[in-house]
């Protein structure tokens, strides 16, 4: 045998393949079978490397903008679980209602909804270290069996509501929400 042979094609009656031969080395026959296999691992693993990096690279601002339209995705799709992965266990709002009871409220709302139509539009991000204020005007409407709730039926008197989102890892949560005046002031 030569060192570093390689065979093609049908050896010696064994199925078709790659046989790399060398002195003192066993015979590694590589074929299709186990190549594709390998080879759709390596894609796989490599595309979330690479995500992870594209996500680590981008503006504190890019993140809360895709947190943003992921919430309003979610909650068009009626993903309440989705939605609720971006409420931080600390949250609590200007009227006082806590995590609990936002979960309790979004997961209500959606199980019973026919359909859901959501956006939310950031106006201004000012991000200081793990903290983010932002500025968001929002479009909400759930239709249920009977009825239509939206953000002027929930108490709501405008459409403007700032924002504060604390860093988890890569993303940023929401930790609290507090309606903007018809001035742009924040509300009482």
């Amino acid at each position: 045998m030569e060192f570093g042979r390689i065979l093609w094609g049908d050896v010696r009656g064994r199925k078709a393949g790659v046989s790399i031969v060398g002195v003192g080395r066993p015979r590694m026959k590589l074929s299709l079978r186990t190549a594709i296999p390998g080879g759709l691992v390596l894609i796989v693993v490599g595309y979330f490397i690479v995500t992870e990096i594209v996500v680590a690279l981008r503006s504190d601002e890019t993140r809360i903008t895709l947190v943003l339209e992921d919430v309003a995705r979610r909650a068009n799709a009626q993903d309440a679980g989705a939605v609720l992965e971006y409420i931080d266990p600390s949250y609590r709002d200007a009227k006082g209602h806590t995590a609990t009871e936002v979960n309790r409220a979004v997961r209500f709302l959606l199980l019973r909804a026919k359909s859901v139509t959501a956006s939310i539009e950031p106006l201004s991000i000012a991000v200081d270290g793990d903290v983010a204020i932002v500025r968001v005007r929002a479009v909400g409407e759930v239709r249920t069996p009977g009825q239509k709730v939206t953000l002027a039926s929930g108490g709501f008197r405008g459409d403007v509501f700032d924002l504060t989102l604390k860093r988890h890892a890569s993303y940023f949560r929401l930790t609290s929400v507090q309606e903007a005046s018809a001035n742009g002031e924040v509300a009482p």
